[in-house]
């Protein structure tokens, strides 16, 4: 669960960068109203519960097939525009999500039926790419949410990535460290062992400099990461920036 800090600290950071610069411009905190402040929490669910089942879903399958399956972000993202902002879809559009989506039989079927995979039973991996899959799904919610702040009600590119932070780190300082280290785990700690015991965790970080290191560029690189990843929803759309993400 450490990905999961990493990638909202990164997030969060934009809060000192937005005053100062931004694709719109500057912006001004004390011009926002309490509602523009809210609207980022949605997404910051939406990425917290998709970095957990996509955890989950990982511990069960290969990671190739993962990324394989990260293809069909685009197919949940186009329903969810269709639904929500009212897109049209041309004709070759659907054409390419069908191929997506059979591609997306296919990649199952193989991952299912690994059988170099000799840690997991068939059953386990199925059950892995449901998880995987459940992930996506949030995730093309959250994406087109980004879109909905962006485009209908005109929040600030690095408003929103910094909220989106800020949102980020109290959901998960708040409650899903405690409930980690509530659950019964591997990880060591006074109650006899935790799924993720956070204090056990930033002492390995800070007692390890290559760790500590790959630590501080992950968050530089979710930063600009995401700040780009926004800049491709708003001047292009939600779905375009799917394209982006399964490359």
């Amino acid at each position: 669960m450490i990905l999961q800090p990493i990638l909202i600290v990164g997030m969060a950071l934009a809060i000192f960068i937005c005053p100062r610069w931004g694709p719109r411009g500057p912006v001004n905190f004390k011009q926002m109203t309490l509602k523009q402040y809210v609207y980022p929490i949605f997404s910051s669910i939406l990425g917290t519960l998709n970095m957990i089942i996509l955890c989950c879903g990982l511990t069960r399958i290969e990671l190739s097939t993962c990324m394989m399956l990260h293809g069909g972000l685009s197919i949940f993202s186009t329903i969810f525009s269709i639904i929500f902002l009212k897109r049209h879809v041309y004709f070759h559009q659907w054409a390419g999500i069908f191929l997506t989506m059979l591609s997306l039989l296919i990649v199952g079927f193989s991952g299912v039926h690994n059988d170099t995979d000799t840690r997991h039973t068939p059953k386990d991996r199925a059950f892995g790419i449901i998880l995987v899959l459940c992930a996506l799904v949030l995730q093309g919610g959250e994406l087109v949410w980004d879109e909905y702040m962006l485009k209908v009600k005109k929040l600030p590119i690095m408003f929103v990535v910094a909220m989106e932070g800020v949102w980020g780190l109290f959901i998960v300082i708040f409650i899903m460290w405690p409930l980690g280290f509530i659950l019964p785990g591997r990880d060591p700690s006074p109650t006899g062992g935790s799924f993720e015991n956070p204090i056990d965790t930033f002492l390995m970080a800070f007692h390890s400099s290559a760790l500590f290191f790959l630590i501080i560029a992950g968050i530089v690189t979710v930063l600009i990461y995401n700040t780009f990843g926004m800049i491709i929803t708003c001047t292009m759309s939600s779905m375009h920036r799917t394209i982006f993400e399964a490359l």
